[in-house]
């Protein structure tokens, strides 16, 4: 590799979320609607440092409702935007029971991009590769995501996984897996009351 290339070490980690809107809106104890406030969301995100020393490569929000998963992705991007510059939101609608697939389908799509990305901009590959993903869920459906990825890059993928869940709809094996947890429940002004979420 000639002197004039970006080194390998001057690449950010990537990191990517991924919010399952359904599963904020209507899980926890009570497994009623909420109104959610999706900027205090993100806010909390940041302010935890989740983000930190990271180059957020992809977000999205996941629903079946298009709506609002506009409305939740343009309140994170106003805030994603003071991290990074040029943020971008995705806000992906899938009309199907359930967002899981099109998430799963994300999560393996956001390693293969930052896998070709470090070939793109650097010329070689080195490993491991250094991925921090922040999932807003509790589903234990997106365990097997995890598990394939082991399976398939092995001890080529330096995997940090932060999860963000109602205590209520925490899976458990999901939760063995994560790096750390944090609980929707303790976020202030999550949730609104009577009001349109912002």
């Amino acid at each position: 590799m000639n002197g004039t290339g970006p080194q390998y070490a001057d690449i950010a980690p990537a990191s990517a979320i991924f919010v399952d809107m359904p599963n904020v809106i209507m899980g926890g104890e009570q497994q009623i609607r909420k109104v959610i406030v999706w900027r205090a969301l993100m806010k909390a995100i940041l302010n935890n440092n989740d983000l930190s020393g990271t180059d957020v490569r992809h977000a999205a929000v996941y629903s079946r409702n298009k709506f609002e998963a506009n409305e939740a992705a343009m309140s994170f991007k106003r805030v994603l935007e003071t991290y990074q510059e040029k943020a971008y939101v995705q806000a992906a609608v899938q009309e199907a029971k359930d967002t899981d697939s099109l998430t799963i389908s994300d999560m393996w799509e956001s390693v293969i991009e930052y896998q070709q990305s470090l070939i793109a901009r650097s010329g070689r590959l080195q490993f491991p590769l250094q991925v921090r993903h922040i999932l807003v869920s509790g589903d234990g459906g997106y365990l097997r995501a995890y598990q394939g990825l082991s399976r398939v890059y092995g001890e080529c993928l330096q995997r940090e996984l932060i999860i963000y869940s109602w205590r209520a709809s925490l899976n458990r094996r999901l939760a063995r897996v994560a790096n750390k947890v944090y609980f929707l429940d303790d976020i202030p002004g999550l949730v609104r009351n009577n009001e349109p979420a912002i």
